[in-house]
Order: C-alpha cells, then structure tokens, then sequence
C-alpha cells in the first residue's frame, strides 16, 4: 500500500513544490497524451518533485524497478522475475505502461525534476504520463528513466460457481363418463377416464455457491499466509478450507488453493471476494468474482412426474418441456358380477396420483430423494348389481415345475412341451424361461411374464383379466424374437411397450389382477 500521507510530508519537508497545474501555452506534438491535460488517462495527478527521487526515498514502498535510457518501447522485466512492465512512448517524452502486478507509483524522471504519479488502490496500467515541463520550451523533459514502485504481494484469484433448486409444481384432475351404474349378474359395461396434469409453476430455493481461491506466491521469497477469507457483499461470510491448518509458509512461485462453498438468502448479482492475509515480506491480497446465477447449476426437483393409475397402474410421464396439459384417455371394463353379488351396491374408487421427489436432510451435509406423492385425484363409480362362477402362478414356479425339476412335475407343461421352440427365438421355452434377462432385456422380461401367464390359462385360470395384453405380448414377441427384427430394436417407445405388457403380465401371475394366485 502506497504511503500517500508520507509522499506530501517528504515533499513538503523538502521545501519542494507540488504542482500540475500550470498553465501551457505550446502543446506537445504526442500520440499519446497534451501537455494540456496535466491527468494521467486515469485521472491521476501528478506530484512535483525536485531533484532525483526514489520509490525508498519517498517512503511509498520498499521495492523498485528502474527503466533507464531510451527507448522507452518494449517489455521490461526485473531482474528477480516478479514485475514486467510493458512501455510505449512514442515521442520519448509521453509514456504508457501495463503491468502484470500491481505498481503503487510511478515516478517519471526528465531534467532536474521528476513526476510522480501515485496509486491507490494500485494500478495495472496507465497512460499521458511525463516528466514535468521544461520551462524553456513550454513541453516536458524528455525521459531521463521510469522509477516503478511496488511492494511484493500474494495473487489471490478466484471462481465462483452459482447453484439452485427449482421444484416444479403440479396439479392433476381426473374423471369417468359415466358415475353411476346399473349391471345385471355377469354384465360389462366400458367405460371411459380422462385425466389430465397441467404445470402450476415452479419455486426456487437453496441458492448457493462454491468455488476455489488459488492463493500463489511469486515473489523471490516465502509469504506466510496467515488467514484465506470469503466474504460476498462484505457482510455474508462463507466458510473456507485450505486442507490444511494455517498459518502456512508459502515459498516463492508455490500455489495454495482452498475451496469455499455457503448458502445465500436469494438469487441477487453480488460479489464475492477472497482475501489472504499475510504476514513477513510478501503482502496478502485480495481477488474478486461476481455471482451470477443466470449461469447458475440448476437442480431441478420435479421437472418430470410419472402419472399412476390404480386402475392402469402407469399411464406416463410428464414433463415441464411438454405440451400442457397433458391429457391420458383410456377405457375400463366394469363388471362382470357373480350371483352371489346380486342386489349389492359396490363403490369402484380409481385413483390417479402424480409421484415425484422430495429432498430429504438425513444428516448436515447428507441429502437423498425419496419418492413422494405429490398429488391425488379421485373417480368413482357407484355400481348397483341387480337383484337375481383356477388360480394363478408365478414364472418361478413354472421353472422349477418342468420335466427338468428339481419340483415335482406339472402336467400343464405337456400342452406346450418344454422343448417347443419360443416363437424364432432359437430357444425353446423351458430354455427362455430359465434365460436371466441380463442388462434389462426387454424380451426376455416380457417373455417370462407371458409364459407363465400362458401356461396359467392352459392350467385353467381365467384370463380375462389381461386377454389384451396377452394378446399385445405375443404380437411383440413375435415380431422381435430375431426374425424379422432383432432384439436391439427393442428400445424407446418399443421397450416402453414390452416394459408395459410385462408389469400387467406380472400383475396377473401374482394375483394382483384377475382370478387370483395359487399357493406355491
């Protein structure tokens, strides 16, 4: 940091007399800047001095680089490697310079006196710098040399990456077109649902930030870091880690970096700066990063929900990219009822529910997703019977219950024959029963689920629970069994299907639909 107060002391005590502004009545032919304009091109003013100064003599640092004897146009660097200062100066009077540290002051020498020009905070270039005017001639000295003054310093840069989570909000609406209902014993009647999901909107929170603060040393000696701060806005402290216990002795050209990371109240521009507090030779320093969360790492909760219905079970999946509402139609059949129901009056509720996720804290630091419902919607149909009749089995026990054992023998299998070819799969059934569906065939899941389903109906059970989609099954499985299309066709929409069928399927073999599962 420049010693401004003790610069116009020395001066002062000197008997020396500050001025710049004097009035010029010849201008300087220069590229770079008028002897008309006594301010640098940032607005510096500089500070007469007579005599030959120095950066230690003037007590604003300990450090200086001397550019001496023309011409002034080139990269300069000091002999430890530290300062490289970049000059222009056309006319040798009138000077440029950028710098790739900070420089406190800048004293330009011509004749007997000299400017200096002085930086607070320190700067990295500037320009319409010179020496003082020769009274003679009404225009500056010519450069005599270029005094740069600088203390060495840490250089601390930084990142800042945004995030945040947006929930998305749903609503969902169901209904039948017929409610009510009158059915004689043995009786099906369709009828038809609708529901519909639409997007309410979406809510943001846990905004956040992170990033890494590289502190490196490139001054000839150690710097011993002391303290790394993150401060946004200069009142929001953000914890820090080094991975290691400060103080710490950092050596010339050596590089630490530590990382950051805090929540912030909302999503507001701000900024973020990092400060490394030195103690020894070597300064701290600071560097600095906006926060932007245009850019920001969007977590999105709910962007897609999968609508499930209790009658259907999945109907689909719904996301905030889709065309809104989004609108599922289907039909169900109602009845038949047996004898023994005549003259009851049945309520059929079908529900439809939006499943999501929900962000669960199970411990600082350790968050997970649950499944959640996130809402509901109810149809229902109220059904007057009027006044006035197998079983089912699972792929594990048709596996186990073949001519190959280990179980004892079902004679079910002969109306197939385990060794009958499966559609032109090349294997036959008992072969693709036993076949481990690796990697999520499709096929081979939907195969079992049909073969078992298949056999259930040959062994007696009623199927008509799932005659569609037994029906759908065999379509799929012989038209991807390798001829004509192969199995890695399966996949996208197709696999959706075999994926469907083989759930319903499935639902049927344990006896959540249709006559019901056997004891095993």
């Amino acid at each position: 940091m420049t010693k401004i107060t003790s610069l116009f002391g020395l001066v002062i005590g000197l008997g020396l007399i500050a001025s710049c502004t004097q009035e010029i009545d010849q201008p300087a032919a220069s590229e770079l800047g008028s002897v008309e304009q006594a301010l640098s091109s940032a607005g510096i003013e500089p500070i007469y001095v007579q005599g030959n100064p120095t950066c230690q003599q003037l007590d604003l640092t300990a450090y200086s680089f001397k550019v001496d004897g023309g011409p002034f146009n080139g990269i300069f660097t000091s002999p430890d490697g530290y300062l490289e200062v970049e000059l222009t100066s056309p006319d040798g009077i009138f000077f440029q310079w950028s710098s790739n540290v900070g420089v406190d002051a800048v004293i330009a020498k011509g004749g007997p006196e000299a400017f200096v020009y002085v930086y607070d905070p320190e700067g990295l270039g500037d320009g319409n710098l010179s020496p003082p005017i020769n009274p003679s001639t009404g225009i500056p000295y010519e450069i005599s040399h270029i005094d740069f003054c600088f203390d060495y310093e840490v250089i601390v840069t930084k990142t800042a990456e945004t995030s945040f989570t947006r929930a998305f909000e749903w609503e969902i609406a169901k209904s039948v077109d017929q409610q009510e209902l009158l059915l004689s014993v043995g009786q099906q009647i369709e009828v038809g649902y609708t529901v519909e999901v639409d997007l309410v909107g979406f809510q943001d929170s846990d905004f956040a930030v992170h990033g890494e603060i590289t502190i490196f040393n490139p001054a000839p000696m150690a710097a011993m870091v002391e303290e790394v701060a993150d401060v946004v806005d200069g009142e929001i402290q953000l914890p820090v880690d080094c991975g290691i216990e400060l103080p710490i002795r950092l050596l010339g050209g050596q590089t630490l970096t530590c990382t950051y990371q805090g929540e912030l109240p909302d999503s507001t521009d701000r900024l973020n700066v990092a400060t490394a507090i030195t103690s020894g030779e070597v300064g701290g320093g600071s560097g600095q990063a906006a926060i932007d969360f245009s850019q920001a790492e969007i977590f999105a909760l709910n962007e897609c929900v999968t609508v499930v219905d209790s009658m259907v079970g999945e109907l689909g999946t719904v996301c905030a990219s889709d065309p809104l509402p989004a609108v599922f139609e289907y039909s169900a059949f109602i009845g038949p009822y047996t004898a023994e129901q005549s003259c009851e009056e049945i309520l059929i509720d079908n529900l439809a529910s939006l499943m999501g996720h929900q962000l669960v804290e199970d411990s600082p630091g350790e968050v997970y997703l649950v499944e959640v419902e996130l809402g509901q919607a109810l149809a229902q149909i109220k059904v007057a019977v009027a006044c006035q009749t197998g079983c089912t089995l699972t792929p594990g026990y048709w596996k186990t219950h073949s001519a190959y054992g280990p179980a004892p023998y079902d004679e079910t299998w002969a109306l197939v024959g385990e060794d009958t070819l499966f559609f032109d799969s090349g294997k036959s059934w008992y072969e693709t029963l036993w076949t481990a569906p690796q990697g999520g065939n499709a096929f081979y899941i939907l195969a079992h689920a049909y073969q078992a389903a298949y056999l259930n109906e040959l062994n007696g059970a009623d199927t008509s629970a799932v005659a569609d989609t037994l029906a759908t099954a065999a379509l799929l499985l012989d038209l991807y069994d390798g001829s004509p299309r192969p199995m890695t066709l399966i996949r996208g929409a197709v696999r959706a299907q075999f994926l469907s069928a083989a759930t319903i399927l499935d639902d049927y073999n344990n006896g959540l639909i249709g006559p019901g599962h056997c004891s095993e």
